[in-house]
C-alpha cells in the first residue's frame, strides 16, 4: 500500500507531517518503535504515551488518579489474595460480584479533528497520486515538498477531496480462547487444538466497517506489578511477553468517559462523540460453529506453493515467509482436512468489549481517463499518536491496512496430536533423512569395531580405564544427538504440516466475516435476552420445535461443557435477572440485549493479563511436551528406552529408564502447572458444574 510506505517511524507525532509531505519513503518499518524498554513505562504509569498532538493541557487528571485507585485491587488479584486463590467471583469494594460490574472500557481520543484531517488528507493523496499523475510530476511534487516550494506544486486539494469527516466510537470484541476440534485427512484423524489472543469480532452489523482490520493494542497495565511477580500464581518467568509493546495504551471506564467527555485533552470538532452501542456478540460462535457451517466452510486445502509466515518472524517487521517444494524444486501439493464440528470442544474464552476512537474520512477524485468521480473511505486509529495505525477502503476492494495481517482470527498456537492427518510428499522427504542418518550411524560402528579388530592384533596390553571411560563418554554423546536428533526431525515434521493449516484456517475467518449476515445474529441477541430475563421458566410456556430444541441443547451443555457460554439459559433467581436487567452496562446505552453478565464478558484490564498467561505460557507447554511424548513412541523409543537421553535442568544428565522418567515426570509437571496458572473465574465455572 503507498500510502502505508510514507510513515516515518521517526516522526514525534503527527504534526510533524505536513499536510503533503511526501518527502521520502518512510518504509522503515512501524514496529521499529516497539524497542524501549517496558521500565520506562512503568515509571510513569499514569502518563500513558506522549504526543506533540497532544494540546497544552495537561494529560493527567484527578479522575485518572481516582481510576487508578479504584482499580488497583481489580487489576491485580493476587494483591487482594491473602490466604490463597479462591474459586468464587471475585468481588469489589462495592459487594457487587465483578461480572455484575460494568465492562466496557474505552480509550481516550489523543488525535485532533485537525491533526487527523491534515494526515488522512496526506495519506489519501499519497494513494492517489500515482492514479491521477504522472510519473515525472510524482516526481517533481515530491522534489517541491522537500525543498519547501509546494506552493509551485498541486496542492493536496486538487488531487483528492474532502467529502466528509467523523469522529466515532467504535464497538469491537477483541477474544482470547482455546479449544479442540477432530479433523480427519488422507492419514487418520487427529486432535487439533487452538490457541488465540487478539482476535477481533465486530460489536456492531455496519458493513463493511464490521470487516475493518483495525483493532486496539493492550493496556498498560497488562504487566504485572513487582508485588505481583512475588505470587507464584501469576509470576513471569519472562517479564516480556510478546504482547508486550509500546503501542500500549491507558484504558478509561465509561464513567470517566463521561467526566473527561465535558473537559476533553485534545479538540474534537463537534465535541466528543457518543459511542455506537453493541448489538452483536461472539457468544454465540460455538453454537454457530456446531449448527451453521457446511461441509465445504470447515474444509481446507493448505497451500504449501503460495508459502505461509514463520510464527513470530514479524514481531520487528521482518516477516519471513516459506514455500514448502520437494526435493527437485517443484511444489508440493497438500491433501484437504475436514474439521469434524459436532466434536468442537471449548477450553476457555474471554471476550472483551471495547470502544476504539476512530477518525473517518471520505475523500474523492476524478480519474483523468473517464472523468468518473470515485471514491476512497480513510480510517485512523485516534489512540495512535504517530500514525501508524490507518486503514482505507475503495468500492468494491477489500480493506487495506497499514499492518500487513487483516484476517479477524490470530492463531497463537494449533497442535496436531499425535501428527497431522494429511501426508505429503514432505513427510517422505523427513523420513529419508532420518533413514540415511541411521544408516550413516550403522556404518560409523560398522567401521569402528573394524578398526578395533585390527587394533587388537597390533596392540599390546588392554585398555586403561580413562580410555575405557573416555570411549564410554563418546558414545553417550553420539547416542544422545542421535535420539535428540530423532526426536527434532519428527517435531519439525510435525510442524511443517501444522503451519500450512494454521494459515488457512486464519484465510477462511476473513471469508466468514465479510459474507456474514449480522440480522439473524441480531435476533438471536434479542431473543436470548428475553429467555434469560423470562419472568416465567421458558420450558413451561408455547415454544416452537426450534425453540424447544435450543433450550434442550443449552440444559446439556451446562452439564457437558460447563466453560461454553450459555447466552439462552433461563436465570432462575431474581436477584440474576435484575443484575443482568441493570447491569450498568445496559443502563448506559451501550448494548440493550448483550449478555453482559456473563462471565465469559470481561474487563479487559481486570482479566487479561491471567487469562494470556494461560494461554501462552501454561496450555502451550502442556501441547509441546504431549507432541515430545509422541515423538519418542513414534520412534519406539518408549519399548526400548536404553536410547533416550535427557539433560536435566540442573546440568546432569540420565539416561535408559531413568531418562524416561524424567520426561514422564515433566509432562506431569507441566499439566499440574497448566491447573495452577487456569484463572479464577475458569475454575470456578468447573467447579460449579462438578456441584451440579
Amino acid at each position: 500500500m503507498s500510502a502505508a510506505r510514507l510513515l516515518r517511524a521517526s516522526s514525534p507525532g503527527l504534526h510533524a507531517l505536513p499536510s503533503a509531505s511526501l518527502t521520502r519513503p518512510l518504509g522503515q518499518h512501524y514496529r521499529s518503535l516497539h524497542t524501549t524498554t517496558v521500565l520506562r513505562r512503568r515509571e510513569l504509569p499514569s502518563e500513558g504515551p506522549r504526543s506533540a498532538l497532544r494540546a497544552s493541557t495537561k494529560s493527567s487528571s484527578p479522575h485518572k488518579f481516582q481510576r487508578h485507585a479504584a482499580s488497583s485491587s481489580a487489576s491485580n488479584p493476587a494483591a487482594r489474595v491473602e490466604a490463597g486463590p479462591s474459586s468464587a467471583p471475585a468481588a469489589s469494594t462495592s459487594g457487587a460480584p465483578r461480572h455484575h460490574q460494568a465492562k466496557v472500557e474505552m480509550i481516550p481520543f489523543r488525535v485532533s479533528t485537525k491533526a487527523a484531517k491534515e494526515y488522512l488528507t496526506t495519506l489519501a493523496t499519497t494513494e492517489v497520486m500515482p492514479r491521477v499523475m504522472s510519473k515525472w510530476s510524482v516526481l517533481k511534487h515530491q522534489l517541491l515538498s522537500l525543498i519547501g516550494l509546494r506552493s509551485m506544486s498541486k496542492g493536496d486539494g486538487q488531487i483528492v477531496k474532502l467529502e466528509k469527516m467523523t469522529a466515532l466510537y467504535l464497538p469491537t470484541w477483541i477474544v482470547d480462547a482455546s479449544f479442540e476440534i477432530k479433523c480427519r485427512g488422507n492419514d487418520g484423524r487427529a486432535e487439533a487444538n487452538f490457541i488465540t489472543t487478539s482476535s477481533r469480532f465486530p460489536g456492531h452489523s455496519w458493513k463493511p466497517m464490521d470487516s475493518m482490520p483495525m483493532y486496539p493494542p493492550p493496556p498498560h497495565d497488562m504487566i504485572p506489578t513487582q508485588e505481583l511477580q512475588k505470587d507464584p500464581n501469576y509470576a513471569a518467568d519472562t517479564p516480556t511477553p510478546a504482547w508486550d509493546n509500546l503501542a500500549m495504551v491507558d484504558y478509561e471506564s465509561y464513567e470517566t468517559y463521561l467526566q473527561r467527555k465535558k473537559n476533553p485533552n485534545v479538540k474534537i470538532k463537534g465535541g466528543i462523540p457518543d459511542p455506537v452501542p453493541f448489538t452483536i456478540s461472539p457468544l454465540f460462535l460455538p453454537e454457530m460453529l456446531r449448527k451453521k457451517l457446511e461441509l465445504k466452510d470447515v474444509t481446507f486445502t493448505p497451500d504449501l506453493a503460495t508459502g505461509f509466515q514463520l510464527p513470530g518472524s514479524d514481531m520487528h517487521g521482518l516477516g519471513v515467509t516459506i514455500a514448502l517444494v520437494n526435493e527437485q524444486g517443484e511444489p508440493i501439493t497438500s491433501p484437504p482436512v475436514r474439521f469434524e464440528l459436532d466434536t468442537f470442544k471449548l477450553d476457555m474464552m474471554a471476550a472483551y468489549p471495547i470502544l476504539m476512537p476512530l477518525h473517518m474520512a471520505e475523500f474523492s477524485y476524478k480519474d483523468p481517463e473517464d472523468g468518473d468521480r470515485h471514491y476512497i473511505t480513510m480510517v485512523l486509529g485516534a489512540w495512535d499518536s504517530k500514525g501508524l495505525q490507518f486503514c482505507l477502503k475503495e468500492k468494491d476492494q477489500d480493506w487495506q491496512w497499514s499492518f500487513a495481517k487483516k484476517d479477524p482470527l490470530k492463531i497463537d498456537n494449533l497442535d496436531l496430536y499425535p501428527r497431522a492427518p494429511i501426508k505429503t510428499s514432505l513427510n517422505g522427504m523427513f523420513e529419508r533423512e532420518r533413514q540415511e542418518e541411521r544408516s550413516k550411524q550403522r556404518k560409523k560402528l560398522a567401521q569402528e569395531e573394524d578398526d578395533e579388530k585390527g587394533e587388537g592384533t597390533t596392540r599390546k596390553g588392554r585398555k586403561t580405564r580413562k580410555e575405557w571411560e573416555a570411549e564410554w563418554e563418546r558414545e553417550d554423546a553420539e547416542n544422545q544427538k542421535a535420539f535428540q536428533d530423532e526426536v527434532k526431525s519428527r517435531m519439525i515434521e510435525k510442524l511443517s504440516s501444522e503451519l500450512p493449516i494454521k494459515a488457512a484456517v486464519e484465510k477462511r475467518s476473513l471469508e466468514f466475516l465479510q459474507r456474514a449476515d449480522w440480522i439473524y445474529w441480531e435476533r438471536d441477541e434479542r431473543e436470548a435476552f428475553e429467555t434469560r430475563v423470562s419472568t416465567a421458566d421458558p420450558s413451561t410456556q408455547f415454544l416452537t420445535a426450534a425453540e424447544k430444541e435450543r433450550l434442550a441443547s443449552t440444559a446439556a451443555s451446562a452439564r457437558i461443557a460447563p466453560t461454553e457460554p450459555r447466552p439462552f439459559q433461563w436465570l432462575s433467581q431474581e436477584e440474576d435477572r435484575k443484575a443482568e436487567r441493570e447491569h450498568p452496562d445496559r443502563k448506559a446505552g451501550l448494548g440493550r440485549y448483550i449478555h453482559w453478565s456473563s462471565p465469559h464478558v470481561q474487563r479487559l484490564s481486570h482479566n487479561v493479563y491471567a487469562n494470556r498467561r494461560y494461554l501462552t505460557e501454561a496450555i502451550p507447554n502442556v501441547l509441546h511436551s504431549r507432541k515430545r511424548m509422541a515423538s519418542i513412541t513414534e520412534a519406539g523409543h518408549d519399548i526400548d528406552r536404553s536410547h533416550v537421553y535427557v539433560t536435566r535442568s540442573d546440568g546432569s544428565k540420565v539416561n535408559g529408564e531413568e531418562a524416561y522418567r524424567t520426561i514422564a515426570a515433566d509432562d506431569i509437571s507441566v499439566r499440574q502447572q497448566r491447573e495452577a496458572l487456569k484463572p479464577r473465574w475458569l475454575k470456578a465455572l468447573q467447579e460449579g458444574a462438578g456441584r451440579r
